[in-house]
């Protein structure tokens, strides 16, 4: 089932910035930590359009309590043993829950995201622990494709999101192509402090996101990056 679009744009949010951390102001209740759901995605990160992606993993546990809570996330990958374990988690408040984890996993030198089981453990600051699993899958071709054939292999009914962002970084804008964005120019007419475009395709199941390589303003013109 896909998750809603609010939902999406937080977690979209955080995979292309990778933001350190949203703060905000809750309860805090001194409860036993549990996990609700889990949102787990395979990132391939285009920086050049003749060149393979950088691929990394997603990885947020919905807390269901005052996730700031959460001390260290423990994941393990369950045929290898390979593991992460993050010690400062990144918090996301949504509609649909609080989440902590990160967007920033990334396979060892030169080796591609594993697929299948994964385990996590997550410990609180009182030391309590929960534990429960969770499974990666993505098209292998994905890891070896150049950025023109990542939209075949991600394969149809996905979604694609534009983000722009200022010289400054700051993003100034995420969302769907509008229909007068028929090309980069146009875009940059509207958004006339934009600096940089990312365009974004998630796969119809949600389980992987490809970042196409870094669109350029340059002196009234467009200039893509290349290798």
């Amino acid at each position: 089932m896909r998750r809603p679009f609010f939902a999406e744009h937080d977690f979209f949010i955080t995979i292309v910035t990778a933001a350190v951390s949203l703060f905000f102001f809750i309860a805090c209740a001194d409860e036993q930590p549990r996990i609700v759901s889990e949102e787990v995605r395979a990132v391939f990160d285009y920086q050049n359009h003749d060149k393979p992606p950088v691929s990394r993993l997603s990885v947020f546990l919905n807390t269901g309590s005052d996730c700031r809570r959460i001390r260290q996330i423990r994941i393990t990958h369950s045929a290898t043993g390979y593991e992460w374990i993050i010690s400062d988690p990144v918090l996301i408040k949504s509609r649909d829950g609080q989440w902590c984890g990160s967007a920033t996993l990334f396979p060892r030198y030169s080796e591609n995201i594993l697929q299948g089981a994964y385990s996590f453990t997550c410990t609180d600051l009182a030391g309590r622990m929960v534990s429960g699993m969770f499974t990666v899958t993505y098209p292998v071709q994905l890891a070896d494709a150049t950025a023109e054939q990542a939209g075949r292999f991600i394969g149809s009914g996905g979604t694609e999101y534009i983000v722009l962002y200022a010289e400054s970084g700051k993003m100034l804008y995420y969302g769907a192509r509008k229909n007068n964005w028929n090309t980069e120019e146009a875009v940059w007419k509207e958004y006339s402090d934009a600096a940089e475009m990312r365009t974004c395709l998630l796969s119809a199941d949600g389980l992987v996101v490809c970042l196409l390589p870094p669109v350029y303003r340059t002196y009234g013109t467009v200039k893509k990056q290349r290798g």
